[in-house]
């Protein structure tokens, strides 16, 4: 009997990796390659937000929880009256948290005689409160530490503000540095 492609399907293998990094709430892509260019694609449980091509076999969307996702991909060739040819495998794809920034404006020097003085920083998205801690020759307190006080010792003061992540970003931190003199050097950054 004759045979063709039409009732003798061509053996198809999944040949892209299979494990996939995106990062939450960023455009994600991921294309499934096959040998014998399967005709049809199948994926289960994507992460949510990402949906498949079931034509091409492009995973592709924007990931809107973070996690560990074990994903069944399936190619295949449909027979006609022969088995159809299919491949699946685990794709692992992970969605990292996102990475949230601090926006912390340098501090001027100050003089060891100084008044105490509030510094601030906008935090990223998460939402979490930016907290203050200090090292060096000054120290912290007020509302999340944001009082900066300099004592008699000269030297170098070190503020490093902290933003704590969620279920969505990772945690943040920023840090500037100021000297504390003893005398009318009280220096200030470039405007």
């Amino acid at each position: 009997a004759w045979l063709d492609e039409f009732t003798m399907p061509l053996l198809t293998a999944i040949t892209s990796p299979i494990t996939a990094t995106g990062t939450y709430n960023a455009p994600f892509s991921y294309q499934i390659a096959a040998d014998n260019s399967p005709q049809t694609y199948v994926s289960t449980a994507l992460p949510a937000g990402l949906s498949l091509n079931a034509a091409t076999g492009l995973i592709s969307g924007t990931p809107t929880v973070p996690g560990v996702y074990p994903v069944t991909i399936t190619v295949a060739n449909p027979g006609g009256v022969a088995p159809t040819a299919t491949d699946s495998k685990t794709l692992t794809i992970t969605i990292d948290k996102a990475v949230q920034t601090i926006n912390f404006l340098p501090i001027n020097n100050r003089l060891n005689s100084a008044p105490a003085f509030d510094v601030s920083a906008t935090g990223g998205p998460s939402g979490q409160p930016v907290t203050f801690t200090t090292s060096g020759v000054c120290t912290s307190s007020g509302t999340n530490g944001q009082t900066i006080t300099t004592g008699l010792t000269l030297g170098v003061c070190t503020v490093t503000a902290n933003q704590a992540g969620d279920a969505n970003y990772l945690a943040a931190t920023a840090s500037q540095s100021f000297n504390v003199v003893g005398s009318a050097f009280e220096n200030f950054p470039p405007a």
